[in-house]
């Protein structure tokens, strides 16, 4: 005979809960106190974790910006020096140049103009253009040689090295002469343009050439001229 197999669920354990243990009030404040004196000293740490860092940091910066700044000076006065050679440099071009044309240029290119077919009478180096706009003086052009005629002028740009920068920029210059031909005194007037230079650059000359300019080479030593006449006279 089968024995039957019994459904009733086997009862469940009760679950427990463990009791807590009862504190005073003077071992609750025991407990906070310690707790507190360890957030204390754990913060106190952190502090002087910090302030060594700070410290460390602040240690490196400086050094960093003692570096800087020695090296700045250092800059600085390699700076004056060049600044200081460069400007001796210029100046004694730019004073070589003002005697090149003060014992060269002047005495001799109006005559040698004139040689080419030109009548200028009158020479005037360093020539400033001004006029009136607004109620206002302002500077129209800058000439380093002017030559003029009873019905002609001529501006002529000199420099110890002519490049083709200088070349266009005069080319720039003749037109602005033009536009402003009543305060340039060249009014009713042709004007020509001429290069100058103790050096001439290829581009310069070729530019030159192409727009019709006149190549004028100085030779310091033989203290002469020597002309060049574009095949075309450009006259603005």
């Amino acid at each position: 005979m089968a024995v039957k197999k019994s459904t009733k669920k086997p009862a469940k354990a009760k679950k427990t809960v463990p009791k807590l243990k009862r504190m005073s009030v003077e071992e609750l404040a025991a407990v906070v106190a310690e707790i507190d004196a360890k957030m204390a000293e754990n913060h106190a740490k952190t502090e002087i974790a910090m302030a060594e860092n700070h410290a460390k940091t602040e240690a490196v910066i400086n050094a960093a910006i003692d570096r800087l700044t020695i090296q700045n000076q250092k800059t600085s006065e390699e700076v004056q020096k060049l600044t200081k050679n460069l400007n001796d440099s210029f100046g004694g071009i730019s004073r070589r140049l003002g005697k090149l044309t003060e014992l060269v240029v002047v005495p001799k290119l109006r005559h040698n103009m004139n040689e080419q077919g030109h009548n200028f009478d009158h020479a005037e180096p360093d020539t400033l253009i001004r006029g009136v706009f607004g109620g206002r003086k302002e500077d129209i052009a800058q000439v380093d040689m002017f030559l003029y005629g009873p019905t002609e002028a001529m501006a002529v740009e000199i420099k110890s090295r002519l490049k083709e920068s200088a070349v266009r920029v005069h080319l720039e210059r003749l037109n602005d002469l033009r536009d402003h031909e009543e305060e340039a005194g060249i009014k009713g007037k042709k004007l020509f343009g001429a290069v100058a230079g103790v050096v001439i650059d290829e581009f310069a000359r070729k530019v030159a050439k192409e727009n019709g300019l006149y190549i004028v080479e100085i030779h310091e030593e033989e203290e002469k001229l020597n002309i060049e006449k574009p095949e075309q006279c450009r006259m603005w």
